[in-house]
């Protein structure tokens, strides 16, 4: 027969235990949640909250001489077929602004484009986030790939202008696209010099 002391001492150890299991998930959840503020700290810095700093986009197309923008520190102005770009990172792009000059995108074009694609492939799907006369921004949906885009249509100093995302790329993020479409109305057409207005 199991004596009485044994038992209690056994149910003490028991409870004892138990005990320390809770203190110890506590514990380990504590640490989890310090890992996770952690993880979330690091990941808080995106080009968006960058410094603006002023490019010359004549560097990436001579045709832009004396035309500048203000968008976030650390980016390369490169050339392209259609304008200047302001790219980051090769090609894993977060910032991917091209700039064309003395035209204008058709909207309603660009929207029939994209219904199109979206109804030749069942993976992909569009979203209008803005649909407004002068631009679009939207968000497209490739299996578990999002991405957002935008074209804008400008006029500066009588010179129109579209300022859009890499369409081929997009931006990670709708704070990254946003970003940028806030850079485009830094756009700065070049000083006119008062002997060349006379």
């Amino acid at each position: 027969m199991i004596r009485p002391t044994a038992m209690l001492c056994a149910l003490s150890l028991a409870l004892l235990a138990g005990c320390g299991s809770d203190d110890d998930a506590a514990a380990s959840d504590e640490r989890s949640d310090d890992e996770t503020d952690e993880h979330d700290t690091d990941t808080e810095t995106e080009p968006e909250q960058r410094e603006l700093v002023s490019y010359d986009l004549a560097e990436g197309d001579e045709d832009w001489e004396g035309w500048t923008i203000k968008a976030a520190e650390g980016l390369d102005v490169m050339g392209d077929l259609s304008g200047p770009r302001l790219t980051e990172d090769g090609l894993d792009d977060v910032w991917d602004l091209l700039v064309i000059k003395d035209t204008h995108r058709d909207l309603e074009e660009q929207k029939e484009n994209l219904a199109s694609e979206a109804e030749q492939d069942d993976e992909r799907s569009i979203e209008y986030i803005e649909d407004e006369d002068d631009h679009l921004l939207w968000s497209s949906q490739y299996g578990p790939i999002e991405s957002f885009n935008f074209i804008r249509n400008l006029v500066i100093d009588d010179t129109k202008v579209v300022c859009q995302t890499n369409l081929q790329m997009g931006a990670d993020s709708e704070a990254i696209a946003r970003a940028q479409m806030e850079a485009c109305d830094t756009l700065t057409a070049p000083a006119v010099d008062a002997d060349d207005e006379d």
